[in-house]
């Protein structure tokens, strides 16, 4: 009776977190995930073939890479962040939280597709994937969560208004910097963690601000918003039929250089934009919604390893190969496929939360 008692005041609390937070956000987390999976399947996929096969199929071409939203999808998951953590104290509680599942998956997987040669090199990274860059997003992310105290204190710094366009100007300046086409090479003058802060701290004057409650900078920032979407939308099919046609290898270059790299204002603003629009819905509380939401990050870790990557999109889709068919078939199958790795990694996640939880209860029971 006693079990049976601790399993159910087990699952309302759980049930009770998951109730803390708005499925708005939650499903934006979602769809932003999706998002990142969607976009993997084509840069790791469809994309991987060389510059000058790309460029004998430019519908096939300017479709994939109109499919790669996953920077959009990593600035939405790092504005939900400092929309919450603004009003939050991170703990070493949430710090553990965070690195375990990454460190959890690094290293099953790692074992999963090398226990019959281990090597102890590969072995010290799979178990230290954060100081080893095993997930560039993960790496980033934990640093840039490490130091949300001092974040938040910028943001509270930045909220009159004439320190908020001091911040909008700094910041535009700092991810600029990290662009290649002005600097060289990416990281000379601003890094991605530098990117993640900024971004970090827009999300954190939105939650610490009513700005959204302002018609007029809400209208601006959606008009800015649309103008880079339909840019976005045009711009990519002309600069990969202009390549063809031209027979320029540059020009496919820099319609994947406004897509793929993270210091893209135009994601920031995109992702700004999808952002705002969610802020504004009003959703009732959804248990499904936000449970899958809670699996986002172990589909990530799961679908985007360093030993799993190539092994989901070319030996078991064939992916590559896929720019030979039409545009339409293209969508389709990409998207069934990225559906499929979504479904597959969150289920395995699943698994791995529901372990954690039935350990945890018998350590605080025991």
């Amino acid at each position: 009776m006693e079990l049976k008692k601790e399993g159910k005041v087990n699952r309302m609390n759980r049930e009770n977190k998951y109730k803390k937070r708005k499925s708005q956000f939650e499903l934006l987390r979602i769809i932003a995930m999706f998002l990142i999976v969607l976009s993997h399947a084509n840069i790791h996929g469809v994309l991987e073939n060389g510059n000058s096969t790309l460029l004998k199929y430019p519908f096939s071409t300017a479709v994939s890479l109109l499919m790669v939203n996953g920077v959009i999808g990593v600035y939405i998951f790092v504005l939900i962040t400092g929309y919450f953590m603004i009003n939050s104290k991170i703990s070493y509680q949430k710090i553990i939280k965070l690195w375990l599942p990454i460190v959890f998956w690094s290293l099953i997987l790692y074992l999963t597709f090398n226990w019959r040669q281990i090597q102890v090199i590969p072995l010290i990274k799979s178990i230290f994937p954060v100081i080893f860059n095993q997930y560039w997003f993960m790496t980033v992310y934990f640093l840039m969560y490490c130091l949300i105290p001092i974040l938040n204190k910028v943001v509270v710094t930045c909220i009159t208004s004439r320190n908020k366009y001091y911040f909008l100007i700094l910041g535009e300046m700092l991810i600029l910097t990290s662009c290649p086409w002005i600097f060289g090479k990416p990281g000379i003058a601003g890094s991605n963690l530098i990117n993640f802060c900024v971004v970090y701290c827009f999300g954190g004057v939105i939650g610490k601000t009513n700005i959204l409650q302002n018609e007029n900078i809400k209208k601006r920032l959606l008009i800015i918003f649309d103008f880079s979407v339909i840019f976005t939308v045009f711009i990519i099919p002309f600069l990969v039929l202009m390549a063809f046609k031209l027979n320029k290898l540059f020009l496919l270059k820099i319609a994947k250089l406004i897509v793929i790299p993270t210091f893209s204002w135009l994601a920031i603003i995109i992702a700004l934009g999808i952002f705002i629009k969610f802020a504004q819905m009003k959703i009732n509380f959804n248990f499904f919604i936000n449970k899958i939401a809670s699996l986002t990050l172990g589909i990530y870790l799961i679908s985007d390893n360093n030993y799993v990557r190539s092994w989901i999109w070319i030996k078991i889709f064939n992916l590559n190969s896929i720019i030979l068919q039409s545009p339409i078939i293209l969508v389709g199958k990409v998207l069934l496929i990225a559906i499929v790795v979504f479904g597959v990694s969150a289920l395995l996640e699943y698994v791995r939360q529901t372990i954690f939880n039935l350990l945890t209860s018998k350590i605080i029971f025991s």
